[in-house]
C-alpha cells in the first residue's frame, strides 16, 4: 500500500495514492452515504473516493447499491469491473443531465454519425473507382497511340 505523510502548520493527515481507505482517510462515498466506516477491503471505494460522492448518488439513484455489488461480483478480471463501474458512472451522470433519454440520445446521435460516415465512405470510395477507371481507360489510349 502506497500512503504519503503530508504535513501543514495545522494538522498531519495520510494521503492514500492506492485507491483503498485507511483509519486515517475519508470514508469513500458509498460508506459516508450508508454512514457506516470505510475498511480498507471495502469493494466499491476504488471506484467512488470521498470526492466522488455526486457519481455515486447518481448511479445510486439508476441502480441502487445492491444491483451495484451484483454487478461488481459478477465480473472477475480487475480490468473489466473498472469498465463496469466506468460504464455504470457514465449512464447514471447521462441520466442525472437527460431524465428523459439518458444515454440513449448519446446513442442515438452515435448512430446517426455512424450512418453519416458510412454514407459518406460510399461516395468516397465510388469516387476512387471512377478515378480508377478513368486512369485506366487513359493507360489505355496511351498503349492504343
Amino acid at each position: 500500500m502506497n500512503t504519503s505523510k503530508t504535513h501543514s502548520n495545522h494538522a498531519s493527515t495520510t494521503t492514500n495514492t492506492d485507491n483503498t481507505s485507511t483509519s486515517n482517510s475519508p470514508a469513500c462515498a458509498v460508506c459516508k452515504f450508508r454512514r457506516r466506516k470505510c475498511s480498507k477491503d471495502c469493494k466499491l471505494a476504488p471506484y467512488f473516493p470521498a470526492n466522488k460522492e455526486r457519481d455515486f448518488l447518481n448511479v445510486h439513484k439508476l441502480f441502487g447499491v445492491n444491483n451495484l455489488m451484483r454487478v461488481l461480483e459478477s465480473v472477475k478480471a480487475t480490468k473489466e469491473k473498472e469498465i463496469a463501474m466506468k460504464t455504470m458512472i457514465i449512464e447514471a451522470r447521462l441520466r442525472e443531465e437527460d431524465p428523459v433519454e439518458g444515454c440513449c440520445r448519446m446513442i442515438n446521435a452515435i448512430r446517426r454519425q455512424i450512418v453519416y460516415y458510412e454514407i459518406e465512405l460510399n461516395l468516397v470510395l465510388r469516387q476512387l473507382e471512377l478515378c480508377r477507371n478513368h486512369h485506366t481507360l487513359v493507360q489505355n489510349e496511351k498503349r492504343m497511340v
